[in-house]
Order: C-alpha cells, then sequence, then structure tokens
C-alpha cells in the first residue's frame, strides 16, 4: 500500500504528460491517393492586418459561420475546416448546412421552412438572397440600439453572407505577396481586376497567383497528386522567398492545433477530480496527484500564452479573449503558490475551477467571433500600457476571483462537508485575506497606471468613464472588505461573503461595463453577455444566501455526536462562527 501510495502520483503525472505529447504529435501524413491539406494550411496569407497561415483564415471563419472549427457534408461526414475552405472556393460548399437561421421573419424572407438546429445551405436561400441582403444593408444603416430583433438577425445574417461571398470569390484573403519588397499583398480577385484581359498572361509570369489557380483547378478537379504536387512547389518557394513568414505561419498552425487552453481546463478537470477526492481520504497520494496534474496543466498555460505572444509580438492581453485565458493563468499561478505553502488542495481545486470557467468556458464563447488574434483597436496599439496598466488591471481581475472563489468554497464546504473543523476555517480565511490584499494593491496599480496612460492619450487623467468607473469601484471594494475585516467588523463568515460579492463587482468591470456601449473604453461589446452576467450575479447572490444559513446547522461548526462514554464537542470555537 505505501509503494502504492509513492508510485500513484508519478503515474497520473506520466499520464498527464502522455496526453499532451498525443495532442501535440503531428498529424499522419496523407495517403497517395489523398490532398494534403496540412500542406495547403500551412501556407502564408494576409488576413485582417496580419500574416497568417490559411489554416486560421479557414477556421477563424468557420468558426463565426458555424461556432465550430469542423463540418459536416451532404453525407453527415465531418471534415477539417481548411477542406471547407478550398470547398468554398471552387464552389463545392453551397449545399453544405452552415448558416445558422432561427428568426422566422427571416425565415420567411428566404423561403424558408424551420427545423431541428435551424442549419441551412447556401443553396437553398440563393433564389430569394438578394432581396434579404438590400433589407440587410439598409438594417445595417440603422442605429444599432433602435433595431428590431429581426434587423439584427437580418444584419447578422448579411455579415455572414458576404463573408462567404468574400472567400469564394476570392476577395480574401490576400494570398499573393508584391513582387516588390515591403509590398502590400493581394488577392487573386484584385488581380483579376486589375490586369483586365491580360490576366491568364500574367498567371504564367507571376509563380505564386499561378500556383494558386492550378491548386484549385486540380482541387476541384479531384487531382491529389497534382494538387499536392503544386502545394510543394509553392510552399518551398514561400519558404525561399519568405522565410520568416512561412516559419511563423506553419508555428500557428502547429499553435492552432495544440489548443492549449483547451487541453489545460482538460487536465484542470482531473485535477479538481483528485483534489476533491483528497478530502475524503488518502489525502496524500490523492493530493499530490492533484498537485501535479495541475502543474502540468498550468505548464501548458504558459506555452499557450508564450504561443500568442510570439505570433503577435505583443503583450498577453490585447482583447477580451486573451484576458480571459490570461485571468484563467493569473488564477492558477496564484493557487499553486498557495498550494505550495498549505499543500490542502482547497487553492488548487479553487484555481483549477476558474481557470476552467475564464480559459475553458468564457475564452471559447469570446472565440465564437473568428480570430482571437486579431489586430488591435489604434488606442489599445501600445506594447508598453499593454504590458503594465492592462497586464496589471487584469490580473486584478483574477486575483479578486481567486479571493471570491475561496469565498464560495468556504460556504459550501463549511455547509456540507467537515473539512473546515479544527483550523481549516481559520485557514482558508487566511488564504482569502492574503488574496483580497493583493488584488487590491494590483488593482490600484493598475488604475493609477490607466490615469497616466489616459492623459497620454486622451489628454485627462480621469474621465468617470464606465470601465474606469468599474476599475475604481474593485479598489473601492476590495479596501471595504479590508477595512472591515481590520476593523472587527466581519470575522470568517463576513469576509467569504464580501469575497463573493466581489465576483460581481468584478464581473461588471470586466464585462458589464461594456454593455452600456458608451465611453473610451466601450470596445469588446457581445450580445449574450447580458444574460450570463445577470445569472452569474444571481448565482453569487444565492450562495451569499446559503452563508446566511446559522452557523450551528454548518456541517462544519455544528455539534458533533460523541461515541458512547465521551464527552460531547464542539468542532470549532464559538469565535469562529460569527459573521
Amino acid at each position: 500500500m505505501k509503494i502504492l501510495e509513492k508510485v500513484f502520483p508519478w503515474l497520473i503525472l506520466a499520464l498527464g504528460v502522455l496526453f499532451i505529447g498525443w495532442i501535440a504529435s503531428p498529424p499522419a501524413a496523407p495517403a497517395k491517393f489523398e490532398f494534403d491539406y496540412n500542406a495547403f494550411g500551412a501556407l502564408p496569407v494576409v488576413d485582417r492586418g496580419r500574416v497568417k497561415p490559411m489554416d486560421t483564415v479557414a477556421r477563424s471563419y468557420l468558426v463565426y459561420l458555424t461556432h465550430k472549427q469542423t463540418f459536416k457534408d451532404e453525407d453527415d461526414n465531418r471534415h477539417g475546416a481548411v477542406k471547407w475552405l478550398l470547398d468554398v472556393m471552387v464552389g463545392r460548399a453551397e449545399k453544405y448546412k452552415i448558416f445558422f437561421i432561427e428568426n422566422e421573419e427571416l425565415l420567411q424572407q428566404l423561403g424558408l421552412k424551420p427545423r431541428p438546429r435551424f442549419r441551412y445551405s447556401f443553396a437553398e436561400f440563393a433564389p430569394r438572397l438578394e432581396d434579404a441582403m438590400d433589407a440587410a444593408d439598409f438594417a445595417s444603416n440603422k442605429d444599432a440600439k433602435h433595431r428590431t430583433l429581426y434587423e439584427v438577425k437580418l444584419v447578422e445574417f448579411g455579415h455572414h453572407v458576404k463573408t462567404y461571398r468574400g472567400l469564394a470569390s476570392y476577395v480574401m484573403p490576400l494570398n499573393i505577396p508584391s513582387m516588390f519588397e515591403g509590398g502590400e499583398w493581394s488577392s487573386l480577385a484584385q488581380l483579376r481586376r486589375s490586369m483586365g484581359p491580360e490576366f491568364p498572361a500574367f498567371l504564367e509570369q507571376e509563380p505564386v497567383a499561378g500556383a494558386y489557380v492550378r491548386i484549385l483547378m486540380a482541387y476541384a478537379q479531384n487531382e491529389p497528386r497534382e494538387f499536392n504536387h503544386e502545394v510543394k512547389k509553392l510552399s518551398a518557394y514561400m519558404k525561399e522567398r519568405l522565410p520568416d513568414e512561412t516559419s511563423d505561419a506553419g508555428f500557428e498552425v502547429f499553435f492552432s492545433r495544440f489548443e492549449a487552453f483547451h487541453q489545460a481546463s482538460v487536465l484542470y478537470l482531473f485535477a479538481i477530480l483528485l483534489g476533491c477526492l483528497s478530502w475524503l481520504g488518502w489525502t496524500r497520494p490523492l493530493n499530490s496527484a492533484a498537485a501535479m496534474l495541475g502543474f502540468v496543466g498550468f505548464l501548458v498555460q504558459c506555452f499557450g500564452l508564450y504561443g500568442r505572444m510570439e505570433i503577435l509580438g505583443r503583450p498577453p492581453v490585447i482583447n477580451l479573449y486573451s484576458s480571459a485565458v490570461f485571468i484563467g493563468w493569473c488564477a492558477m499561478l496564484v493557487c499553486q503558490i498557495i498550494d505550495r505553502i498549505y499543500r490542502n488542495s482547497i487553492s488548487l481545486v479553487v484555481g483549477s475551477v476558474v481557470s476552467a470557467i475564464t480559459s475553458g468556458i468564457i475564452a471559447h464563447y469570446l472565440s465564437l467571433d473568428g480570430d482571437t488574434l486579431e489586430m488591435l483597436q489604434a488606442v489599445l496599439d501600445t506594447n508598453f500600457w499593454l504590458a503594465t496598466h492592462v497586464t496589471c488591471i487584469t490580473f486584478g481581475y483574477a486575483a479578486m476571483f481567486v479571493a471570491g472563489f475561496l469565498g464560495i468554497a468556504y460556504i459550501l464546504m463549511g455547509l456540507f462537508t467537515p473539512i473546515l473543523r479544527d483550523d481549516g476555517g481559520s485557514l482558508l480565511a487566511k488564504m482569502t485575506y492574503g488574496v483580497v490584499c493583493f488584488a487590491t494593491l494590483l488593482s490600484f496599480t493598475g488604475t493609477m497606471l490607466g490615469g497616466i496612460w489616459a492623459d497620454q492619450s486622451w489628454g485627462r487623467f480621469w474621465g468617470w468613464d464606465p470601465k474606469e468607473n468599474g476599475a475604481l469601484l474593485i479598489v473601492i471594494w476590495a479596501a471595504l472588505i479590508l477595512h472591515a475585516r481590520w476593523a472587527g467588523l466581519i470575522k470568517q463568515r463576513g469576509l467569504a461573503m464580501l469575497a463573493v460579492a466581489g465576483n460581481i463587482v468584478t464581473a461588471w468591470s470586466w464585462f458589464g461595463t461594456n454593455l452600456l456601449g458608451i465611453g473610451l473604453h466601450a470596445y469588446g461589446f457581445k450580445s449574450g453577455t447580458k444574460i450570463a452576467l445577470i445569472t452569474f450575479a444571481i448565482s453569487q447572490l444565492a450562495i451569499m444566501g446559503l452563508a446566511m444559513i446559522p452557523m450551528e446547522n454548518w456541517r462544519s461548526f455544528m455539534k458533533q455526536t460523541p461515541p458512547p462514554g465521551k464527552p460531547s464537542t464542539k468542532s470549532r470555537p464559538q469565535p469562529a462562527m460569527s459573521s
């Protein structure tokens, strides 16, 4: 049994490493008579202002249209995004059901009938498309605040159709580099339009444009050998002419396929399971196994952050998506440090939960707009302030969430388990208090740095902008918790409740201020955020409501029934039961 206790954590570690190694392994080479989608996907192009591989273009636009990175063909077989992009380019994708249309008025306008999952193909609504596109253009000119639900869905549908048409007509991406160093890239459609009747002769002279035409012709004629031959030649030419861009594109293909933040979330789910089981028994080996698995997940997250910074040449936080994955990384970093001090798995479970929610669920939701690595707005395009103010503020968000979830752990574990008996409650309260102190420092420093940035960007230190007020609100709330604790107004339970309320304050600063749609920081708005934010706030209020149950009814603090012949004892002294 002792041997098993020593071996078990290392066995779990080995399984975690093997899992990551299996995910990171290169895909199998295509058979002799199969299309090499991986090689085509690694070709560098320009889209949305930056050089990226064709694989990223395919993934981002397919996610934008379908919210998935794969699709099903007419025979219900699932395929990758690169195949979908090629099918769009050669006109084979018109019967793929990739358009999500659920609005009844829009369905009637397009002559469609409701069906399960509300997926439709381009061919199904093409006969009545032009009238719908004219209506979409008219609705897009209206103020977004005054659009009806039908008009909102109509404008969204119009954007989807324009994206599909842009890919099908070779308007995007820009896949032909300039003949001159430092020149702008062009698309096949731009070249065809500019060259006019001379375009066929031009293809004989321009190696990249000619290669793309031959590649698409081979694909349309179902000739994989010719397709692979032309892709291989074009890849070699691009590597010789644009070695840096080609190398970066290859790394991005691997990065997108690896999905570091998703894999880390998977590892964290198993770490949560092992950590919770360690509270029931066999504590040391399960605790060690959870810590090892959590550390592997943290290393995978580190690679994910490094990969994003390497691809963009930017600090870790540049948009809402990156803020979600960075918060998950920061939360796990804080909880890894706490776990090294206390080694009770509570902080590890909390960090894994916060990281899985932010880096997994929230980041996935924020990625549905397409490319999560798209370039910044002009006001944010400043590496120094991104590395200082934005990073510091976002780290403060993470610390406040960690404190809040430690408060949730105190309430739920105290109510339903005996784990907080003896010194458990005091220990958890110390952890919460320490993280709140850290969050106060980060949030205050980040807010001051933001004021300096605002003074340099807009000529004023403070303008009562909603986003500025949200950051200040976190500082005020964290200070309120600390002062209430120092003044003796709250003890363990009160500290936990105020920390949980801090989750609502932080979520409002992170997302809620964007919903107002006003101010210089009004960016990153997504429909559906309001409902999610309200639901989260209600859940936190419900947990605070549970905390109001008298502590003599909490399992960790209620009187214990003594064995026959032994006197009755209490699991905790009375002061710890006060709020």
